[in-house]
């Protein structure tokens, strides 16, 4: 069981320092952007908007809540209001989890394609 003195430090450290990403490229970060964004408005808990390599994460009725920064090979966050933060900061680490196994997935289907490609040139 994690106390909880280290879920705090983590969710300090995740603030004060951010999350490092594998590197992305210009339009990368484009596209990790825009998929983050159709990932939190399609969740139904919070709206969000684009702006320069922001998000901008806010409620039903337009409270900003939290903005999330996606420099170099990181994503920052920063709290905007003093509470309700929280949540979409767990959305948006469900998401880069998410983002991750599928890149995953997609690196190992890709050697896996590879493979196979090569074993029809064995006989050669």
């Amino acid at each position: 069981m994690i106390n909880k003195n280290e879920v705090a430090k983590f969710l300090s450290n995740v603030i004060n320092e951010g999350i490092g990403l594998s590197p992305l490229n210009g339009i990368q970060r484009i596209e990790y952007l825009e998929r983050l964004h159709e990932f939190i408005n399609n969740e139904g808990a919070f709206n969000s908007y684009l702006e320069d390599n922001r998000i901008v994460i806010e409620t039903f009725i337009h409270d900003p809540i939290l903005a999330v920064d996606l420099e170099n090979e990181s994503i920052f966050f920063i709290p905007i209001s003093d509470s309700d933060w929280l949540d979409p900061l767990l959305t948006v680490l469900r998401f880069v989890r998410i983002a991750e196994i599928e890149e995953t997935y997609k690196e190992e289907l890709t050697k896996k394609e590879i493979e196979e490609a090569n074993k029809q040139f064995d006989w050669i």
